[in-house]
């Protein structure tokens, strides 16, 4: 399920609703997509996806101040931050915090590549959830 970007969609063809705005405008640019392939043959690729995480070798990004959640445990760890704060814990898990499934940068960039390729050999469009599949927790 696409909860946490918003979006309450099953994998397997079940109709996607949203449920926040955020959800709610990414479900919209999608419906205008889909509008511009039926009537103008507009090939589209969609990568539903949420919380990337990582960087590649010297590239990386600079938030000030951060509100990413791995920097600021990483933070933490090596001592430039005295602690984080975690929200939530009425999440349906079992200690009541979320979970999240994260994917790497790196992969996430593949993952574009493979539907670039992959739309050469369709006629319509293509929609994908990326993830990794596992849901990691929040904080333990």
């Amino acid at each position: 399920m696409l909860r946490r970007a918003g979006i309450d969609a099953y994998l397997r063809g079940r109709k996607a609703r949203a449920t926040n705005p955020y959800g709610e405008s990414k479900l919209l640019v999608e419906q205008m997509l889909r509008w511009l392939n039926l009537s103008h043959g507009l090939k589209y690729a969609s990568l539903r996806y949420f919380n990337v995480a990582g960087a590649i070798e010297s590239y990386g990004e600079a938030h000030e101040p951060e509100s990413h959640l791995i920097p600021l445990i990483l933070d933490v760890a090596l001592g430039r931050r005295a602690n984080i704060k975690i929200f939530g814990r009425d999440y349906p898990t079992k200690d009541g915090t979320c979970v999240r499934d994260y994917i790497h940068v790196h992969d996430l960039a593949e993952a574009h590549l493979l539907a670039l390729g992959a739309l050469s050999e369709t006629k319509s469009r293509l929609i994908y959830n990326i993830g990794n599949g596992q849901d990691f927790p929040c904080w333990r």
